[in-house]
This record gives C-alpha cells, sequence and structure tokens, in this order.
C-alpha cells in the first residue's frame, strides 16, 4: 500500500534500466544482516554486520573476509575520514539510545557520542571540511553534525518536512554522500531523493528534490578510484552479498539491502 504524500509522483516510471557489469566478492551465511559499507583507500570494503554487532573487512587484493572490529550494539552507517579512521553509527533499531564509534586502524573501538533520543541511526559521511560526520537519524529524519575532534559534541545540521518518515518506524533520511559541494540524501519513505547545497561556512542551505522515484531510495554511494584505476562501486546485495560493480562513466550507485520491513 502507498501513503499518500506530496512528495509522491505516482507517474514516474522508474526511469530507463541500464544494467553495469557486476560480480559478487564476498558471501555471509544467513541470518546475516549487512548494512552499510565503506571504501579506504587501499580497496579494503568495511561491511557493517547488524546481526552480529560488528564491523567485518574485505580485502580485494585476497579476497578473504574477516572480522575487523567487535561493537557493543549494531552497527549501521559507517564513514572513512582522511587519516583511515572509521566512524559509525548505530544502536538496536527503535530503541534508545543511539551511538557514534570510533574505530582505529587497528580495530580499536571507542565509544565516541550517546545520542539520548535517537533511535534510527543510518547512513553517514565525512562533512567537507574533514571535522565533521554527517549522520542521518531516520526516525526523525534529523541529519546530525558529530564533532570528531571532541568526544560527545553534537548537533543538528539540518531538518525539515521532506526528510522526516511518513509511516511510524519506517525511514526518513537515511542514506548521504558529498558530492560537488552538495549533501545528496535519500529518503526512504518518501521516495525521495534531495540535495543541499553547502554554504561557505559548512551549513546547510535548502532542501531541494533532485528525484522522485517509484523505488525506495535505501542508500547512496559515490565512485572510488581502484588501484588499476578503474572506477569501482560497491553494493550490499539482497542476498548478503558484496557485489564490486565497474561502471564505464561516473555514476552515483544506489545500495539496496531489503530487510522486510
Amino acid at each position: 500500500m502507498v501513503t499518500p504524500t506530496e512528495d509522491y509522483y505516482s507517474d514516474h516510471d522508474g526511469g530507463k534500466f541500464a544494467p553495469i557489469e557486476a560480480t559478487t566478492v564476498a558471501t555471509w551465511k544467513a541470518p546475516a544482516f549487512l548494512e552499510n559499507l565503506a571504501i579506504d583507500t587501499y580497496g579494503a570494503v568495511f561491511v557493517t554486520v547488524y546481526s552480529h554487532n560488528r564491523v567485518d573487512r574485505y580485502d580485494p587484493a585476497t579476497g578473504a573476509t574477516t572480522t575487523f572490529a567487535e561493537l557493543p550494539a549494531p552497527p549501521m552507517g559507517l564513514a572513512l575520514d582522511s587519516d583511515g579512521v572509521l566512524w559509525v553509527t548505530g544502536g538496536t533499531l527503535y530503541e534508545r539510545p543511539g551511538f557514534i564509534w570510533r574505530v582505529e586502524r587497528s580495530g580499536a573501538v571507542r565509544q565516541w557520542c550517546e545520542l539520548p533520543d535517537a533511535t534510527f541511526m543510518n547512513g553517514c559521511t565525512m562533512h567537507p571540511n574533514g571535522r565533521t560526520l554527517l549522520a542521518c537519524e531516520s526516525a526523525s529524519g534529523h541529519i546530525l553534525a558529530i564533532d570528531v575532534d571532541k568526544p560527545g559534541r553534537w548537533d543538528v545540521w539540518l531538518q525539515g518536512d521532506r526528510l522526516r518518515p511518513i509511516v511510524p518506524k519506517y525511514p526518513g533520511s537515511n542514506g548521504i554522500k558529498i558530492r560537488q559541494g552538495w549533501a545528496w540524501i535519500s529518503v526512504s519513505g518518501r521516495r525521495l531523493l534531495v540535495r543541499v547545497p553547502i554554504q561557505p561556512d559548512g551549513s546547510a542551505s535548502g532542501i531541494e528534490v533532485a528525484q522522485r522515484r517509484k523505488a525506495q531510495a535505501i542508500g547512496l554511494a559515490v565512485p572510488v578510484q581502484h588501484s588499476l584505476d578503474r572506477e569501482l562501486g560497491f553494493a550490499v546485495g539482497v542476498e548478503r552479498r558484496l557485489r564490486g560493480c565497474f561502471p564505464d562513466r561516473h555514476v552515483i550507485r544506489q545500495a539496496i539491502n531489503r530487510t522486510g520491513r
């Protein structure tokens, strides 16, 4: 059933289908629930395994997948900063509080922030200033700004009606990535992809609708440079698999993980 909303565009046909080459590079046994991923400068892929309270690491050089870090609560989003430190959002779904963890290259975990009212922490990305982690809180739709220099310090960076969920327990703002001075945000419950220009002072400007989709927008990914100087994109698939994609042009790929919700 589709919930009517001013942002739902019933006549949109979903766009033209354009397949690209994809290869399954790693798998997990059921009932593993994979949530998100991040790729470092060496091509290693870090994957949050919500069901097992851990982050796994896939090594493209060896094809091996190993446990990288174990967390005290389920992890959701993750992002790497310029020093190779892994930032992870999480917490038990629909339960307070939410968390931000800092994970060192060694895999050592440190709780960075406790977010007392957060019940649905989700995707995250580094702000262009390099000092702030932007994280989606999907229950409220808020985009939170986490100070990566001072533990426990955070604020709301962006909020608005188009980021809020319209169905109880369904995500509002879900995935977030930065590209060419814009923050791109997927809003699952509204089937929207929105974008926000980042001001010179680092603050967010007004929310613009970039695309309306019949399919639900879940997560976002941007291309990264592989050692072979080809664009390498990864997506978490519907069968607990990690897929590597080699597109012929610059694209923003959608990473989908069906959860049954």
